[in-house]
């Protein structure tokens, strides 16, 4: 399945349960294919055939393509259903869910889509699931000697970004489309960069912190 879009991702994503195995999610990078030789579903057949010929029944559940060298191979991709359990870090699959960023953050860090786009889609998985940000880890935490996600990612760094309180419009600003208060228009944007305050995280509210306007987010939000 490929989401082009984080909401289309968020619109599945709010028919979906949340599976008893699942209390948390750890996040990968692929290393390779990195994003420079991202294919999209091209890439995914690839990699599917690489897990079974491996002898593997499932892999990793999401892979996250901020950028690609064409426009209509990025975006979110399921390999296995996040429904089921995944293969993706030796004993945190039986309570983990596998993301995967395409890049590799061995040799460089997140750019800022990749980095947004990984926030995104965790902070909507923790919403919709009612899971704490705490739950949230890398692969190396996983399994002790594993480089993956790379020295320039790190499971403490992905959990201050998603627990912060203050945080900032992402490289496309951010969107509101159901007001919480009667200031408040029936549709906001704000700019990238945008100092915008978190009022209830479990409820997905927000507060832009320069004009005070409070607003419930839904999926284009990117933060």
């Amino acid at each position: 399945i490929h989401w082009p879009t984080v909401a289309s991702f968020v619109e599945y994503l709010t028919s979906v349960p949340r599976p008893a195995w699942c209390t948390g999610l750890t996040n990968h990078n692929t290393y390779r294919p990195n994003e420079y030789q991202w294919r999209g579903i091209a890439s995914m057949r690839s990699m599917q055939a690489t897990y079974v010929a491996k002898g593997w029944t499932s892999g990793p559940h999401l892979f996250l393509a901020a950028q690609a060298p064409k426009s209509k191979d990025k975006g979110i991709f399921q390999l296995t259903p996040i429904t089921h359990q995944g293969t993706h870090a030796g004993p945190c699959n039986a309570t983990m869910l596998g993301v995967e960023s395409v890049g590799d953050f061995e040799a460089r860090p997140p750019t800022e889509l990749q980095y947004h786009l990984m926030l995104a889609i965790n902070r909507a998985i923790l919403k919709h699931w009612t899971i704490p940000y705490t739950r949230v880890n890398v692969h190396n935490e996983c399994m002790e000697g594993r480089i993956c996600p790379g020295q320039y990612l790190t499971g403490e760094q992905i959990r201050a970004s998603l627990g912060t309180r203050i945080v900032h419009a992402g490289p496309f600003g951010a969107i509101a489309r159901q007001d919480y208060m009667a200031a408040a228009p029936a549709a906001a944007y704000f700019p990238p960069g945008a100092a915008i305050e978190i009022d209830d995280f479990s409820k997905n509210s927000y507060r832009h912190a320069a004009s005070g306007i409070g607003f419930i987010a839904d999926g284009d939000l990117l933060l």
